[in-house]
């Protein structure tokens, strides 16, 4: 039963890889192509499971042996690649990254340091509630270990099965976190967290970019070029170039909070504080000290944590 399974499953892999391969496309697409053939349809458990358990088929490995060959044939063709070790390598790669994700979801992408969005909304939405906001949204928790985000149920609400996903009262779906934000914002309009008017949104839409965009994805980086929770080897050097370009960032928030100020824009507290919040958890889960040098930024931390929001969604 279980080889019947097994062989069924190896039949899907195939047709998926097989039609990755056959479209014609960019050689950017193909690569992505690839990754979600391999992450999806329960292709990264068959992989893993075929790992651990060897086989008894002696044409098993053979037509692995055929598919990956076409892989790499493929591969080289479309990108352009001039030596097997090359295409091996990225063949590899996307194959690791590919299986990761499949087995992990997006617990893997916390791991790799990604942008941690579906913590963001988390805190926004526990924020809210804290001001005295009746949101009532139902928030139900998608499997990513288990790979329930790749499963049709979830596949039908976003199709890049990733989170986080709010259903609107039209039974449509919102699947990007700041445009969730910007509608529950508009939806209930009482104590924002974007601001009362046009100018406090502008700013608070701003420093909310600047700390997602040069700050949380930097230090995501640096974390796996020092102390890679992966085991990834360090990169002296790397990390060096990423040390000289943080205190650009990290200076500017400091600055921002030297009045004394409670929080980013203030006495409110906003979305840039669950932007920051968020985004700081990987590096704590490193056991990175990043805040040294800024104590304006290090009493923000510790106070931001101690909010019943904080500690209802942050874990470490």
């Amino acid at each position: 039963m279980r080889d019947e399974l097994a062989d069924k499953m190896t039949l899907a892999l195939v047709c998926d890889l097989v039609e990755a391969l056959d479209a014609q496309v960019p050689p950017e697409t193909l690569i992505g192509n690839l990754f979600d053939a391999l992450a999806a349809g329960g292709h990264a458990k068959l992989l893993a499971w075929r790992a651990i358990e060897g086989s008894d088929k002696p044409n098993d490995m053979n037509a692995v042996s055929e598919l990956f060959g076409r892989l790499l044939r493929t591969t080289r063709e479309v990108l352009g690649v001039d030596t097997d070790a090359q295409v091996r390598q990225v063949v590899y790669l996307v194959a690791v990254a590919a299986i990761g994700h499949g087995l992990a979801g997006d617990v893997l992408a916390g791991l790799l340091g990604m942008p941690d969005h579906e913590r963001e909304v988390m805190l926004y939405i526990a924020e809210r509630e804290s001001l005295g906001v009746q949101m009532n949204i139902e928030q139900i928790v998608v499997n990513t270990l288990k790979g329930r985000h790749k499963e049709d149920e979830h596949l039908a609400r976003n199709p890049f099965g990733t989170l986080p996903v709010l259903e609107l009262d039209s039974g449509r779906y919102l699947i990007e976190s700041l445009a969730i934000i910007a509608y529950l914002e508009d939806r209930f309009p009482e104590h924002p967290l974007l601001g009362e008017d046009i100018e406090t949104k502008a700013l608070c839409r701003d420093l909310e970019r600047v700390i997602d965009i040069r700050l949380a994805t930097p230090l995501a980086q640096y974390v796996h070029l020092v102390n890679s929770p992966l085991g990834l080897p360090p990169d002296p050097i790397g990390a060096k170039k990423i040390e000289e370009n943080l205190p650009a960032v990290m200076g500017y928030l400091e600055t921002l909070l030297s009045d004394g100020r409670q929080l980013l824009m203030g006495e409110q507290v906003s979305v840039a504080d669950c932007t920051l919040a968020a985004a700081l958890q990987f590096v704590r889960f490193a056991k990175l000290d990043m805040l040294q040098g800024y104590p304006a930024l290090q009493r923000w931390d510790a106070s931001y944590r101690e909010r019943p929001a904080a500690r209802s969604v942050l874990k470490f």
